[in-house]
């Protein structure tokens, strides 16, 4: 459902002489091309830093038309009510500005990490409303949709499963391609520890024996994360080891 209501606003016709501010579209914005029928787009993971974090902080792109202003400009942004937005409590609007001198700003946008992100992707509906400051235009360019999620895939190769189990403490061989006792949960812990987007073959840690150092890594993140959440440790949450204690592989 897209919102078209900026140009009957108060405060004004949306006209292209006037300072206005905007999503990023299709007009010279060659940085950003999910933009189509209207509506610019933005994905955001969690698995893209660390996704055992509780909440992350997302910069969504405005663009300033017009004369850069003297002064910063705040970006004046609401959500739009729609069935598919994340409820209140599951993010939190930051506030947004154009920059002194600059054509280019920032909504900041918080989205908190739950347990349900492992399964669906959240998403919320923004506009740019007018100011005194700048009309927001043209129409086809002011809604936006942020989506978030914190979905792990579980490996698909054998090299790949190789690695969950040289990380992760179980009755298989540390060697074993079996992902009879994998979990999303542990997945993630690997990632946060190593700073990894993704699990790499096992034969780039196998070389120098690297994968001791990264199995201490996950060992010492483990550690420190059970310390700091004493009332929610690290559980398996599927496979063959589910509601048993995550632990790193020692050797």
């Amino acid at each position: 459902m897209l919102i078209a209501g900026c140009r009957q606003s108060e405060i004004g016709y949306y006209n292209p002489a006037d300072n206005a501010v905007r999503f990023p579209g299709l007009i010279s914005d060659t940085l950003y091309r999910n933009y189509s029928n209207n509506l610019f787009s933005l994905w955001f993971s969690f698995l893209s830093g660390n996704p055992m974090d509780e909440y992350a902080d997302i910069e969504v792109p405005v663009i300033h038309m017009g004369i850069p202003p003297v002064n910063d400009i705040p970006v004046n942004v609401t959500v739009v009510q729609d069935e598919n937005n994340a409820a209140t409590g599951q993010y939190e609007l930051l506030g947004g500005k154009i920059p002194a001198g600059a054509t280019k700003g920032a909504v900041l946008l918080r989205v908190f990490n739950d347990g349900v992100l492992d399964s669906i992707t959240r998403q919320l509906h923004l506009i740019i409303n007018a100011t005194t400051d700048y009309k927001c235009g043209p129409d086809d360019m002011i809604n936006a949709v942020v989506y978030w999620n914190n979905t792990v895939t579980a490996p698909a190769t054998t090299n790949a499963i190789r690695t969950y189990n040289f990380m992760i403490q179980s009755s298989l061989a540390y060697t074993s391609t079996s992902l009879a006792n994998y979990s999303p949960r542990a997945h993630k812990v690997i990632l946060a520890a190593t700073g990894w987007q993704e699990l790499p073959s096992y034969t780039v840690i196998y070389a120098g024996n690297l994968y001791l150092g990264y199995a201490r890594m996950v060992d010492a993140y483990i550690t420190d994360y059970n310390a700091a959440h004493p009332d929610d440790p690290l559980i398996h949450d599927a496979g063959g080891l589910i509601g048993t204690p995550i632990q790193a592989r020692k050797y």
